[in-house]
C-alpha cells in the first residue's frame, strides 16, 4: 500500500521511472545512463501504454466498478486499463477503488462529456 502523501502523478512518475530502468522497485536508483534524455512529468504520463479500454458510459454505480474489476482480473501486473465513465459518482468511486485495491490510479480527468480514468494493475 502507497503512502497518504503520494499523489497519482507521483506514482504514475514512479511507475514510468522503473520502467525506463532508472529507479528499482524498492526506489534505489539504478546506474543511469546519461546519454539517454530524461523525460518530464507531463512526458512521461503521455507515454503510458493502454493495454485495455473499458467503456462504461451510460452506466451508473456499481456497474462502472464491477466491470472494471473484471477487467483488471484478466490483465497483468503493470498493464494500464482506461476506462471512460459517464457517471460523475465514477470519480470518487474509482479513487476509492484503486485505494482499497492497490492498483494504482494514475490519471483522473473529466472532459465536457465523460471522465476518463487509467488505472495500473498492480
Amino acid at each position: 500500500m502507497l503512502p497518504e502523501y503520494l499523489n497519482d502523478r507521483s506514482v504514475a512518475v514512479t511507475l514510468e521511472l522503473h520502467r525506463q530502468g532508472i529507479i528499482y522497485p524498492g526506489g534505489k536508483m539504478c546506474d543511469i545512463d546519461k546519454s539517454r534524455p530524461r523525460q518530464s512529468p507531463d512526458q512521461m504520463m503521455n507515454n503510458v501504454t493502454i493495454s485495455k479500454d473499458l467503456d462504461v458510459k451510460g452506466l451508473n454505480c456499481p456497474l462502472p466498478i464491477l466491470r472494471a474489476k473484471k477487467a483488471l482480473t484478466d490483465m497483468e501486473s503493470g498493464q494500464v486499463l482506461r476506462i471512460v465513465a459517464t457517471d460523475p459518482g465514477a470519480v470518487k468511486d474509482f479513487a476509492a477503488f484503486c485505494k482499497q485495491t492497490g492498483n494504482p490510479l494514475l490519471s483522473s480527468e473529466e472532459t465536457a462529456s465523460a471522465f476518463t480514468f487509467l488505472i495500473a494493475k498492480r
